[in-house]
């Protein structure tokens, strides 16, 4: 499973304001592969994955946007009831932390996105289903 890397940043709670970012990224051909929002008050946190990274990185920059990044890992396993449970065994049994996921079922899988304490051995770990 891949290792891609995550941009986290802030953007004004607004009308518009996530249009403009999306808009942005789309003028440099950037695709964004998953994205998540969390509302707060003034501001929403968004949390994208978007290639080519280095174009992401660019946009974000010039549009004085700050952002962090950090390295997450994205399974896809089948929509079945259980297999949340099978991968987050898996991960414990490791001995990895899951600090947060977000997930989207699409039909007969499920993608999944989480940042782990290590990325690299949760990619390796989870290239075998449950």
């Amino acid at each position: 499973m891949p290792v891609k890397t995550q941009f986290t940043l802030s953007i004004t709670n607004k009308p518009g304001s996530l249009a403009e970012l999306c808009n942005k990224l789309a003028r440099k051909k950037v695709n964004i592969e998953a994205i998540a929002v969390v509302e707060g008050r003034d501001f929403g946190t968004v949390q994208i994955i978007a290639s080519p990274a280095a174009a992401t990185r660019t946009v974000l920059r010039s549009s004085g946007l700050a952002f962090s990044t950090d390295e997450v890992v994205i399974t896809e396993m089948p929509n079945e009831p259980g297999m949340l449970a099978c991968t987050a065994d898996k991960l414990h049994q490791a001995g990895l932390n899951v600090d947060y996921l977000y997930s989207t079922s699409h039909g007969e899988y499920t993608t999944l996105v989480a940042h782990v304490s290590d990325p690299k051995k949760a990619s390796k770990l989870l290239k075998s289903c449950c």
